[in-house]
């Protein structure tokens, strides 16, 4: 494997467990102002992008490398509603998928198709994450301030699988 493409696979890692580190974040300060429904839906999130990292260190090890783990940052503790939350997640979603897309180029650029026919799991799963973040967003906005609909949404979210 490439150097370049190695680099970016352990830093895309980063990336992903940062992800993991965002949502727990999240989930705790949903936790904390009482929308437990919500921070459901934040741990089983993390949980899908601690996923995400182990595939691509999975991946970095069958191509005979070495996956090389970082520290993280800390991230964001407080937000100022579960809506503003959702809408950042959303937002880090698409920073997410714009680090995938640069992947899939990359490895065009060094004539990697292994990396490339790996990479296309993760462009087909973040559209699945922008719209699951979306789709809540959009619910907020149905919502509006309506305390029984905050009510059926935090039910909602926490039942996801």
């Amino acid at each position: 494997m490439n150097k370049k493409m190695l680099d970016e696979l352990n830093l895309q890692i980063q990336e992903e467990l940062n992800s993991m580190y965002i949502y727990m974040a999240m989930g705790a300060d949903l936790d904390e102002k009482g929308w437990g429904g919500m921070a459901h839906w934040m741990r089983r999130q993390a949980q899908e992008e601690f996923g995400h990292a182990m595939k691509i260190q999975g991946y970095i090890r069958d191509r005979l490398q070495k996956a090389v783990f970082q520290t993280l940052p800390a991230p964001q503790a407080t937000w100022d509603s579960p809506k503003k939350i959702f809408e950042a997640a959303f937002a880090h979603e698409q920073h997410i998928t714009g680090r995938i897309h640069h992947l899939v180029k990359l490895a065009r650029e060094l004539d990697d198709i292994a990396t490339e026919v790996f990479l296309q799991w993760f462009v087909t799963e973040q559209v699945e994450e922008e719209e699951a973040a979306q789709s809540v967003v959009d619910m907020f906005d149905k919502i509006k301030d309506s305390a029984p609909g905050m009510f059926q949404l935090d039910a909602h979210l926490g039942k996801r699988d």
